[in-house]
């Protein structure tokens, strides 16, 4: 915009930001899909505030650049629309540290659940081992509720025992996000996290 030296060359400049902005809300799009808790939905807050902004100094330079108002725009480049930006950052690199760590803790729980997960039978077949303690802080959750208490291992247990498809679904694409995995099965989580869905005989409560 800065460059543009006729209406055409502004035409053009506004048509590729017009793509680059579409590509950016598909991406948006996606990402709410993603937000659970009220901290990541502050930070989105907080990030969505500071991109409109941006985003309104952005077409007050364009209408600054139809109007051919060279000097003006340089300034207000340097001014209002520099501070815009410098403000967007900070809130995008919060939701990417928020995810990263998000995503590392949701790794080593999967890693650690794996290692722990060493079967073994009771000799009148097989017992649930429940613990009681985590059970009555909780036990009232829903998958997505201790999906975002990162309690991974329990949100699958009780998206496979619900038998719900699109809860399911929902479970994998919240954890896929959160850990940067791409998977598409119940069936690869239950070998990732140890846990089938079977009849008991008996439940102990430790």
């Amino acid at each position: 915009m800065l460059i543009a030296r006729n209406s055409a060359e502004i035409d053009d400049a506004v048509k590729r930001g017009n793509q680059n902005l579409e590509t950016l809300r598909k991406f948006d799009q996606e990402f709410q899909s993603l937000i659970h808790g009220d901290e990541e939905k502050a930070l989105y807050a907080a990030y969505r505030e500071k991109l409109e902004a941006y985003l309104a100094t952005h077409e007050r330079m364009v209408a600054v650049a139809r109007e051919g108002r060279r000097d003006e725009i340089i300034a207000y480049f340097e001014g209002d629309s520099r501070k815009a930006i410098r403000a967007l950052r900070p809130t995008i690199d919060a939701i990417v540290d928020y995810t990263v760590k998000g995503a590392e803790k949701a790794q080593q729980e999967a890693r650690s659940t794996t290692a722990r997960n060493i079967p073994s039978l009771p000799p009148d077949g097989p017992h649930a081992v429940v613990d009681g303690k985590a059970k009555r802080q909780y036990g009232s959750l829903s998958t997505m509720e201790l999906a975002e208490k990162g309690l991974y291992r329990a949100a699958f247990s009780s998206a496979l025992h619900s038998g719900d498809e699109a809860e399911m679904s929902a479970f994998i694409g919240y954890f896929n996000g959160k850990a940067g995995t791409a998977y598409k099965t119940a069936e690869e989580l239950k070998r990732l996290f140890g846990v089938n869905h079977e009849e008991v005989k008996k439940v102990l409560v430790l």
